[in-house]
Formats: C-alpha cells, sequence, structure tokens
C-alpha cells in the first residue's frame, strides 16, 4: 500500500454548528395567475404560475448554482422531473432574484451568465426566476434546495427535502433511505394522506444578511478586517476553480456565505484542521481565536463593507490557481491528453503512465499536484516504475464493453497493476499541501523512471474531463542528498467490521530495525472511521502520542509533516490505534440497514493504516518487524546503490 489520501466532498462537514430548526410548516394557498416568474434561456414574456403546472400539480424546487447541495440534486431533478410528466406533474426549478448581480439584477449579460452556467451544470429541468421574490415569500422557501408539491389549484401538499441523503447543512450520508418527494408525489396521485407532510430541507440560506449601508462603530468591516482573514485562511481552497465548492473573492461572496462564514469558523470546522493533539506540525491552519471573533462581530454586526484602503485595490480573495505554490517545477508532467470520464457508472480508477525522460537518477526534494478538474478527482496515488511495466499494461488496455470512459491510461483499483512498485512519490487528496523535505532528505527517482498516476474519479451525472498534472522539484546541484525519504506503513489489523457495531477498535504495530528518523505522519481509514492515533515508543521509555484525530473525517486527509524531525532509535514501537462505527448512527454509512464490510481497496470497504514518513539514519533501506527483534522486513522499491 503506498501512502494517498482518501477524499470526496470540496467542503467539511458541519456537525458541530448549531442544530437547524424543526421542519417549518406548510404554507398557504398560493395565488396561482397572480406570481409572475421569468423563463431562463428562452425568450418568452413573463409567465404567472398557473402556466407552469400540469394536470395533477407541479414541483417547485428553489436552486441556486452557487450552492453546493443544490448542485448535487441537478441530475437527479431531472430523472424525477421526467417521471412525474408522466403522471401530469410538472417539475421546474426556481431562481431566487439575488441569484443575478446586485449591482445589475435586470441587466441583459447577466441573464446570458445564468444561461451559460446552466448550460454548463447540465441543467435539464425548465428553469423560471423569480426575480419579484414573489413565490419564495408565498411559499415561505428558505433554503436551497427546497422542494414545494403544489397541487393543481395551489395548494401546497408537501415542503422539504428531496431525500434523506443529506442529514445536516453540507453532511451528505452517502446514501439515500428515504425518497421524501416521490413518496409525496405517489400519494396525492394515489388520494392519501401524506406520512410527512413537511420535512426539513438542508440547504444554503435563500435570504442573505441585510447589509449595513455604512461602517458601523465597533464593527469590523470587510475591506478592513474581514479580507484580509479570508485571503490568509481561507482563498487557497475558496477561489475559482480550486478545491471548495464556491468562491470568496469578494463583498458579494462574503456576504452571501457570512453565516457559515461565522458558525464554521467558530465551531473550528473551517479552515480544516482535524489533529486534537499532536507533536509539532509545520502548516497548521488553526485560525486564532482573535480572527475568529472578529469574523462573528462583521457578521453579526451587519456585514458592513467599509471604504477600499485608499491608493490601493481592496485586499482580494482570488487565487490564481496556476501558480504554483513552491514556485515553478523543475519538471512538469502529464499524460499528454484528457481523460474523458462518463456522466455516470461506478467510480473509475485510472492509472496514467507519465514518462519522467531521465537519463539519471535524481533525487526529488518535493512535489506538487494539480487536479485538472477537481469536481470529478476524489483522489491520487503517485506510484514509479523503471521497468515499463505500466507502458505494456497501457498497451493492451480495452475500455470495458459499454463504458463511455476515454482518453490515456488503464483502469486498476488497487494500485498501480504490478508488485512490487520502484517505489512512490505520495499522492493528493483535498487538504494536501506541498512540502519540501528536510535539508539532505529526498524522494530517489531513478533513470528511465514512468511516475504512474493513480487517479480516483468520481461521476457528477454529466460528462466530465481532467487532465490532472505533477510538478517535481529536484535537489539542486549544491543540496547534498544523504538519506532516501521512505514511507512506511503499519497496518491495523482486521479483516471484517460487524455489522451494527458503533465503536469497533483495530490496531497494529511495527518495530524499527535501525536507528530511523521520523519526517510525516499520515492516518488512512474510509467511510466508517471514527477516531484514529499513531503513537511511537522508544526503548525503555513511556508511549508518545504522535497525533491524534478523534473525529475522523474521510472527506479531508492529508500528509502531517513535523515541524522538527524526530530522531527514533532501533527498536522504537509504531503504533495505529482507530476505531470504527459501523452503526446506523454513522450518517457516512454507506450501507442501509448497516452490513459486515470486509477489508479492501474499495471505497466501501475499509482499511486502516498508519503512514510513516522515514529516513534511516545510516543510509539504505528502512526495515521494519512484527516483534522486537523479529525478522526484518525491508521497504520494497529501489534507492540509489
Amino acid at each position: 500500500m503506498i501512502p494517498s489520501a482518501v477524499a470526496c466532498l470540496l467542503l467539511l462537514l458541519a456537525r458541530d454548528v448549531a442544530p437547524e430548526p424543526p421542519a417549518p410548516p406548510l404554507p398557504p394557498a398560493v395565488a396561482m395567475d397572480q406570481i409572475r416568474l421569468v423563463p431562463v434561456g428562452a425568450t418568452v414574456d413573463p409567465s404567472p404560475l398557473s402556466s407552469l403546472t400540469g394536470p395533477r400539480g407541479m414541483v417547485a424546487v428553489f436552486l441556486s448554482f452557487d450552492c453546493p447541495m443544490a448542485r448535487s440534486y441537478l441530475p437527479k431533478l431531472g430523472r424525477l422531473a421526467a417521471s412525474f410528466k408522466a403522471s401530469g406533474i410538472n417539475l421546474v426549478g426556481i431562481l431566487p432574484a439575488d441569484c443575478l448581480p446586485a449591482s445589475q439584477p435586470k441587466h441583459a449579460e447577466s441573464f446570458r451568465l445564468l444561461e451559460k452556467r446552466a448550460k454548463e451544470l447540465a441543467v435539464t429541468i425548465p428553469l423560471w426566476l423569480d426575480s419579484a421574490g414573489e413565490l419564495q415569500k408565498a411559499l415561505d422557501a428558505r433554503v436551497t434546495p427546497e422542494a414545494f408539491l403544489l397541487d393543481a389549484k395551489g395548494r401546497a401538499v408537501y415542503r422539504g427535502r428531496m431525500d434523506d441523503a443529506y442529514s445536516a447543512r453540507l453532511e451528505h450520508r452517502g446514501r439515500v433511505d428515504r425518497e421524501d418527494l416521490v413518496l409525496a408525489v405517489e400519494s396525492m396521485l394515489a388520494g392519501k394522506p401524506l406520512e410527512l407532510p413537511s420535512t426539513r430541507a438542508y440547504g444554503c440560506a435563500l435570504a442573505r444578511p441585510a447589509p449595513a449601508k455604512a461602517a458601523v462603530p465597533g464593527v469590523p468591516s470587510y475591506h478592513g478586517a474581514v479580507a484580509p482573514i479570508l485571503k490568509a485562511r481561507c482563498a487557497s481552497c475558496h477561489s475559482a476553480g480550486a478545491l471548495a465548492p464556491f468562491a470568496l473573492a469578494n463583498y458579494d461572496d462574503a456576504l452571501r456565505w457570512a453565516e457559515d462564514i461565522r458558525d464554521f469558523t467558530k465551531a473550528r470546522r473551517m479552515p480544516p484542521w482535524l489533529p486534537a493533539t499532536s507533536v509539532p506540525l509545520r502548516d497548521c491552519r488553526q485560525m486564532p481565536d482573535s480572527e475568529i471573533q472578529t469574523l462573528a462581530r462583521w457578521v453579526d454586526g451587519g456585514c458592513p463593507e467599509g471604504e477600499k484602503p485608499l491608493g490601493q485595490l481592496a485586499a482580494a480573495t482570488r487565487v490564481e490557481t496556476e501558480t504554483w505554490a513552491l514556485g515553478p517545477p523543475d519538471l512538469i508532467l502529464d499524460a499528454g491528453a484528457d481523460v474523458e470520464v462518463a456522466p455516470e457508472g461506478k467510480d473509475l480508477f485510472r492509472c496514467l503512465v507519465l514518462p519522467t525522460g531521465l537519463k539519471e537518477g535524481r533525487f526529488v526534494t518535493a512535489y506538487e499536484v494539480k487536479p485538472g478538474n477537481q469536481a470529478v478527482v476524489h483522489h491520487m496515488v503517485n506510484f514509479l516504475d523503471d521497468k515499463g511495466r505500466a507502458r505494456r499494461l497501457q498497451q493492451k488496455f480495452t475500455e470495458p464493453k459499454g463504458s463511455s470512459d476515454k482518453g490515456p491510461g488503464y483502469n486498476f483499483s488497487t494500485g498501480p497493476g504490478f508488485f512490487p512498485p520502484t517505489g512512490d512519490l505520495g499522492g493528493w487528496a483535498p487538504g494536501s499541501t506541498p512540502h519540501k523535505l528536510s535539508p539532505g532528505v529526498g524522494y530517489w527517482l531513478p533513470a528511465g523512471t514512468d511516475v504512474v498516476m493513480q487517479v480516483h474519479y468520481h461521476r457528477t451525472g454529466k460528462p466530465e474531463r481532467d487532465r490532472s498534472r505533477l510538478g517535481l522539484y529536484f535537489a539542486k546541484p549544491d543540496e547534498k542528498i544523504t538519506h532516501p525519504f521512505q514511507v512506511i506503513p503499519v497496518g491495523g489489523l482486521f479483516l471484517t467490521i460487524p455489522a451494527d457495531n458503533p465503536s469497533y477498535a483495530v490496531a497494529g504495530k511495527v518495530f524499527l530495525c535501525e536507528d530511523c528518523t521520523l519526517h510525516m505522519l499520515m492516518p488512512h481509514m474510509h467511510l466508517l472511521g471514527k477516531s484514529i492515533r499513531l503513537t511511537a515508543q522508544k526503548p525503555g521509555q513511556p508511549e508518545q502520542l504522535l497525533l491524534d484525530i478523534p473525529r475522523w473525517d474521510y472527506n479531508w486527509q492529508e500528509h502531517y509533516f513535523l515541524e522538527q524531525p524526530m530522531r527514533l532509535p532501533k527498536g522504537t514501537r509504531l503504533a495505529v490505534e482507530a476505531v470504527y462505527d459501523n452503526s446506523r448512527l454513522n450518517p457516512r454509512n454507506p450501507h442501509s440497514p448497516p452490513k459486515t464490510v470486509l477489508v479492501g481497496e474499495g471505497t466501501n470497504n475499509e482499511m486502516c493504516f498508519g503512514f510513516f514518513g522515514l529516513t534511516r539514519d545510516s543510509g539504505g533501506p528502512v526495515s521494519v518487524s512484527l516483534t522486537p527483534g523479529g525478522f526484518p522486513l525491508r521497504r520494497l522499491g529501489d534507492l540509489p546503490k
């Protein structure tokens, strides 16, 4: 197993944010002929709501292209619309008035941009703009997405969520147990009372905070205090084309997400930093209390914009996504063509062969991965191959029958398809940060090596393209590399995780056979993970806690580099301890009802690893044993002679 971060959504979950209020009541009947909506992508005049209904009624779903929860339902809404129409019910999407720029809400260019965005997202349902907010007010709509089932006379039969995929704001359960909207439609058509006429829809607030018109005494302003914090702490992910599902590039963006900014930072869910306890680590993203309080005071004080600094532009939060964090790489690798990912089907594991063309071996002191399309790239692992095995697999590969995936590489889900690899070059997942290794330390890249980039792709419901890249930074001529960086996996031992067990503990350990130095830590589990700890125990000394993550998050895994490398003598025990929740209480459990889960590579399987980035003090390969003084197991792969 090579170290990798396995991650999914582009935003950390909000289990610590204040609970949502109970489900709201059904609204009164709507005056169908009095509410007029503007079509999106059509040239017809504004139309009364009554003209949009089918013979048996209609479903109006409030949407926002900026809301990640609303976007996640777009493919499903297309399928529901086709199904409902056959029964005489029309399904339409309703866009709120503030989806247009506040400065030019009726400008023709604003409508064209809205139409363009709908095409980019492959929206297949009719879209209507509630330009005056009349329907939003009549239905008391509160979030996007939120669905309303109306009969042909405008009487509300159901309001709330489409299904139970989300258990809280931005917390996807990974499965659907109850199709609330479908059940409501079926009950209405059958003339039966609804079991749940109203449910809580989790989503993005429709109403923005009302901004203060001018600076408020004692309240920080956006330009004066908030923008610099967002730039320093948030912009690396929350910018156009980057990891997060929405940007925080200007005042309008910050205003739209103001309450989430306050709540998520107060709950310390953002910026994401999972360790509760650890040895000192580099690049800690914890936000100081003073900055959290500044953001809260800004939101609670009315979100004043304030004056832009004189003589300069306001502090920008947009990040140029083509900038390499460590400067221009010495070598940039990609597969030479786009991978075309089909809209639906099982997740795709694609191994891309990236020839380095090196005539002699080189040490790599840092690398940076740039996913080409973060909407579909789930994670990636970089293997090394200096024997041409991956090239041969690529030449023999043909797409599976019926597959619409296209492009370079070959499919293989459990590693690169050959064993053992020549070595590894880390990987990427949401949260991964480029790091330069310590002086004198480097990854060894033999001459003629191919990097085999195994990319795990998600499906999004529409065709996607990706060309991810890998930037390598070689040791400079005056840098003497004396110690090859090696990653040793320590696995938690188990074969199965029993169903209905909320606290299933696993553990594993190895013992160092030589004096080593520890540089990096990386824990890894899948969806059932609950907590994980990595420890070290030097001979004759108490156990030392290296890293403790009490609330594991499958969606945010990263490499943790020690602020100061740690010397570990021969005989040191390296251990991993983890707990899994395979019960109904785990909202991410992919199985309902829970079932016994096997160890394995698949997302719905489980695994447990603590990866330890080490160098051997005397040089050469690191070796470990399963018992103190036991048979040494050497790290696989080629190292410089």
